[in-house]
């Protein structure tokens, strides 16, 4: 029978499926208040295009549209310290940088950056009603895919082989733990490693035990404990590859 003859190590590797896993939210922190603002701004650069708008309305719409999407990011860096995400070569600029981390769609940000390059290209002649209500449009949705994210932001999800399955990953991520994935998970043998492998999740500070082992020192058998008795329980914190980091942020930031 497998045991660990002690409980500590500096680092274990994960097998990589478990990001493929169902993602279920388990609880969230306290989203900002004022997460309708950029809403009230919207409407006013929808009043502005109503009718037959001049040069300066649709110029002064261009800008209102910019200034609601600006707010909104605001708002999400603000709440979620994007910045401090230990990624160094994401996107430096904000809108790139929530397009990377999934939160909005490549053809969204292409739409949003024309608006930002229309308002900073003020020697330009502001674009047509049609193509304003257009941008109209793409900011809502804008404002509405990132709702979520100001409201309801989650903290904690977990990943799991299957409905009600013994086995699964407990995560905690977000700016209350400098983007740094802490782990909690429940898994066969096979599933981890003592020895790098390439893709591997690379997990750090491990606290490890069989199920036996945990179930020698308490009755109790919630949660993720696995079945059988050498099934690996272990917690940790995950430092690479970087591409599985920021995949858990995606679904982190997704997860409903």
């Amino acid at each position: 029978m497998l045991r660990f003859e002690k409980n500590t190590y500096k680092q274990l590797w994960l097998n990589p499926v478990i990001l493929s896993w169902n993602a279920k939210p388990i609880s969230g922190g306290s989203g900002d208040d004022l997460w309708k603002r950029p809403y009230e701004i919207w409407s006013h650069a929808e009043s502005l295009l109503q009718g037959d708008p001049l040069e300066f309305q649709r110029t002064d719409a261009l800008t209102t549209l910019k200034r609601a999407i600006d707010r909104r990011v605001q708002q999400l860096n603000a709440l979620h310290n994007f910045k401090s995400i230990p990624i160094a070569d994401k996107p430096a600029r904000s809108l790139e940088l929530l397009e990377y981390l999934g939160m909005i769609r490549p053809f969204m940000l292409q739409r949003l950056i024309e608006i930002r390059n229309a308002v900073e290209h003020k020697d330009s002649p502001p674009p047509t009603v049609q193509e304003l209500l257009i941008f109209l449009d793409f900011v809502w949705y804008f404002l509405r895919s990132t709702d979520t994210n100001l409201r309801s932001p989650i903290e904690e999800f977990s990943l799991e082989l299957r409905e009600s399955s013994p086995y699964g990953v407990e995560v905690t991520l977000g700016s209350n733990t400098n983007w740094i994935p802490k782990i909690r998970a429940s898994v066969e043998p096979s599933m981890f490693s003592i020895d790098p492998k390439d893709g591997w999740l690379l997990t750090n500070m491990v606290k490890i035990e069989t199920r036996q082992q945990a179930l020698e020192k308490s009755s109790l058998d919630t949660g993720f404990m696995g079945k059988n008795p050498d099934d690996i329980l272990f917690d940790g914190e995950v430092r690479g590859p970087k591409e599985a980091i920021v995949q858990l942020i995606r679904i982190s930031l997704q997860v409903v």
